[in-house]
């Protein structure tokens, strides 16, 4: 890990280029060669949060490096990593698990969501390059049409949104708690889907990227504050579900 820009971290200016909905890897964004812990962390990641691996179950590394055909390097580095973000959790003499999922807790989490996001997003609006502007006008045309390619594809086009807004605000302190927060939020939104207007939490989305790429800091910091709203509204309703 030593030779590597710390996980997650995209750099100051990378992830300029709009993305294609349903192509949109579900972190970040950027040039160059794909790292081997990077790559682990994206896959095992979009395995937890889309429930192919369920709150409770055991990780093996070697398993894991077997399937992701790597070695247990950058699969233990992605544990790690994961469990920084609370998606895993370690177990003295057992290994890693997934970690539950717990609806109150994430009703906090989005406390802390809508301060951070919303100075990112506005720290964006400020700071996005032309070229960035330009895929952030991108992404919120495509969040208008991302729900009829399905959860997957939503999930990963937030994903590169995130990566994105991290990227134009350039701000490295935002990085790692952005992270703490987004990994856990996906996977709520996966199990509890059914309670959720995706259409709506799509258009939610795409009055953050139109602010940003408009330039408007208090109308991106207002639209993060609108989604978190939704967002504790669905928490609630998903209360109710079994």
């Amino acid at each position: 890990m030593s030779a590597e820009k710390a996980p997650g971290a995209p750099g100051p200016k990378d992830a300029g280029a709009p993305v294609s909905p349903g192509n949109a890897p579900l972190q970040a964004l950027g040039g160059g060669a794909e790292l081997l812990s990077e790559r682990a962390y994206r896959l095992i990641e979009e395995r937890i949060v889309t429930l192919a691996l369920p709150p409770g179950a055991l990780l093996s590394e070697t398993t894991l490096a077997g399937e992701l055909g790597m070695g247990r390097t950058p699969v233990r580095a992605a544990l790690q990593r994961l469990a920084h973000e609370g998606l895993v959790q370690f177990i003295r003499g057992r290994g890693a698990r997934i970690s539950p999922i717990d609806t109150r807790a994430y009703v906090r989490l989005l406390e802390a969501r809508e301060r951070v996001e919303g100075l990112v997003a506005a720290l964006a609006a400020r700071r996005a390059t032309p070229a960035q502007a330009a895929a952030f006008a991108g992404m919120a045309e495509g969040f208008d049409s991302i729900t009829e390619a399905g959860e997957i594809a939503f999930m990963r086009l937030d994903g590169a949104f995130n990566a994105l807004l991290l990227a134009a605000a350039d701000n490295p302190y935002c990085v790692g708690l952005m992270g703490q927060l987004q990994g856990l939020s996906r996977r709520f939104f996966y199990r509890y889907r059914a309670a959720l207007d995706l259409r709506h939490t799509a258009a939610l989305h795409g009055a953050i990227a139109g602010a940003v790429a408009g330039r408007d800091p208090a109308g991106a910091e207002t639209a993060v504050m609108a989604l978190m709203r939704h967002n504790r509204d669905f928490a609630i309703a998903s209360l109710e579900m079994p």
